[in-house]
Order: C-alpha cells, then structure tokens, then sequence
C-alpha cells in the first residue's frame, strides 16, 4: 500500500489539530507540511507534490480564485476544500460539476466523513 502525501493549508489551530488527528489515524496518509497562509503554501508547493491538500479556502491570502491554486499544483494532486463555506461560494455549479480535482470537508467535520471522503477518493481512481 502507497502512503499518500498530505498538506494542510488552514490558519485555525484547532482545526490543523483535528485534520493532524485524522491523518495520523490512517496507515495510508503521511502530513508533509502545515501551512498557515497561501502565500508560503505558494513557495512550499513548489517543492512538495502532495496527492492531497486540504485546503481552508478562507485561510489568508486566498483570494477565492480556485483556479490560481490549481494552476500552481501538480495535475495529480487533489485539493479538499476544509472551509465551513461550501466549493459554491467560491465557484460556480458549472466549474464545480466539471472538477475532479477539489472536493470538500465542510467544518466542521468528524474522523467519519475524513474517512468517507478518503475512501471515496480512492475508490473512484482519484489518487492512488
């Protein structure tokens, strides 16, 4: 079994604490990185290539622009949108139907749907 590489991107320390706790639950996930602001996550991204990001789209220096943080990961990585707000607030339901590479973990949100969410990745072929 591969272990898949995360980052956390999220400037709540309780929240860093509860996704550190659900990664460290799983065989199958090893945190890389925790970073508190986009823009160092710009600077560490370009020497990390996470499969996941959970990324807090309401962390600062996240202008809501999805498609500037997508552009800067690798084609293989996938984004998990961690915010209380949902992927609709920052994009349209077009952009959102037609995206396999940011899915969402509303806050908050238990070790169960961490696990629902992982799983479902794995299942449909997303990351491997």
């Amino acid at each position: 079994m591969r272990c898949l590489i995360c980052a956390i991107v999220e400037d709540e320390p309780l929240a860093v604490q509860m996704i550190k706790g659900y990664i460290s639950k799983r065989p199958d996930l090893t945190l890389v990185a925790t970073i508190d602001n986009v823009y160092d996550f710009h600077v560490i991204i370009k020497r990390i290539t996470p499969d996941i990001i959970f990324l807090d789209f309401k962390t600062p220096g996240f202008d809501g622009d999805v498609d500037k943080i997508l552009d800067q990961i690798s084609p293989n990585s996938i984004v998990i949108n961690t915010s209380a707000s949902p992927l609709s607030h920052f994009r349209n339901k077009e952009e959102i139907e037609n995206d396999n590479k940011v899915y969402e973990l509303l806050k908050p949100f238990s070790l169960g749907k961490f696990n629902e969410c992982i799983d479902f990745l794995l299942a449909i072929g997303h990351i491997q």
